[in-house]
C-alpha cells in the first residue's frame, strides 16, 4: 500500500463518504467456477465497519445479480448496500419488457448451445442476461470461445456487450459502474467518494470520480484509478485503514 496513506487519510475526512467496491477480484478473490466464489472476510468486515459510520455509506457495485450477491457475502442484517448486475439492480431483479425478456432468454439459449464447443466453459444465467465465462477454456481456444459469444449472440439488436477477467457478458439492459456510483452519490449526498475495483467494467466507475474522490485498482493493467493495490489480498488492509483513518476523524 506504498503511497496510499495520504490519499486515505483525505478522503477520511469527508463530510459525508461513499465507499463503493467490486465484488470479484475486489472483495473475494478470483476463482475458475463462479458459484465457488467467498467473499474475503476481512475485506467485508471492514467494508461493513465503514458503514457503521457516521456520515458514512457503503456499497458493494458488481455484475454479479443482486441475490447472488445477497447469499455470497451474507449482509442481510448490515447498511452494506448491494447492487447488482453493473447498476441495472438497486432494489431487487429489474422490470423487463416482454421483448427483452425474450431478448434474454435467446441469449442464454445461444450461449448453452456455444458452450459444448468449448470444453470448460460456463453461462452463467443472470437477471439482466448472462456471462459467458472461459477461464477454463484450453488457452489456444480462449480467443476463439470470447469471439464465438461477441460475434454470434452479442451481435443481436438491443444486445450489450461487456467484457471482463475471462468472461463476456451479454446484457439487454444498459448499465454500467459509473451510472450506478453517480446514483448512489446523489442517493447519499457523498462530498467524496472512494472506489475499489480490478476489473475492466469498473474503469467506468472510476472514470466518473472527481478531484475530491480516490479510485483503488487493484492489480495490474492501464486504469483511470489514481492509487493502485497489488491484489485481492491488500483490500481488507486498505479498508481497514480507511476505517481508522475515518473513525480518528469523527472522534
Amino acid at each position: 500500500m506504498t503511497g496510499a496513506e495520504g490519499p486515505l487519510a483525505r478522503v477520511a475526512r469527508a463530510d459525508r463518504l461513499l465507499v463503493g467496491c467490486d465484488f470479484d477480484g475486489t472483495l473475494s478473490p478470483i476463482v475458475e467456477v463462479p458459484d465457488e466464489a467467498r467473499a474475503d472476510a476481512a475485506a467485508v468486515d471492514a467494508l461493513d465497519r465503514l458503514a457503521h459510520l457516521p456520515a458514512t455509506h457503503a456499497a458493494i457495485v458488481s455484475g454479479r445479480a443482486r441475490a447472488t450477491l445477497a447469499r455470497l457475502t451474507d449482509l442481510a442484517a448490515s447498511p452494506i448496500h448491494l447492487v447488482g448486475s453493473h447498476g441495472a439492480e438497486f432494489d431487487g431483479e429489474p422490470a423487463l419488457t416482454d421483448e427483452r425478456r425474450r431478448r434474454r432468454d435467446r441469449i442464454r439459449e445461444e450461449l448453452s448451445r456455444i458452450a459444448p464447443d468449448f470444453a470448460g466453459s460456463i453461462v452463467e444465467p443472470k437477471p439482466t442476461g448472462a456471462a459467458f465465462h472461459y477461464r477454463r477454456v484450453p488457452e489456444r481456444l480462449r480467443a476463439a470461445a470470447a469471439h464465438a459469444a461477441r460475434q454470434g449472440p452479442g451481435r443481436r439488436p438491443g444486445v450489450t456487450v461487456r467484457e471482463g477477467h475471462m468472461v463476456v457478458e451479454l446484457l439487454v439492459c444498459r448499465a454500467d459502474k459509473g451510472a450506478a456510483l453517480d446514483r448512489l452519490r446523489r442517493q447519499f449526498g457523498a462530498s467524496s467518494t472512494l472506489f475499489v475495483g480490478d476489473d475492466r467494467t469498473d474503469e467506468d466507475a472510476f472514470r466518473v470520480l472527481g478531484p475530491a474522490d480516490l479510485g483503488v485498482k487493484v492489480g495490474p493493467g492501464e486504469t483511470a484509478a489514481t492509487l493502485r493495490i497489488g491484489g485481492q489480498d491488500g483490500v481488507a488492509p486498505l479498508l481497514a485503514r480507511l476505517y481508522e483513518l475515518r473513525r480518528a476523524a469523527s472522534d
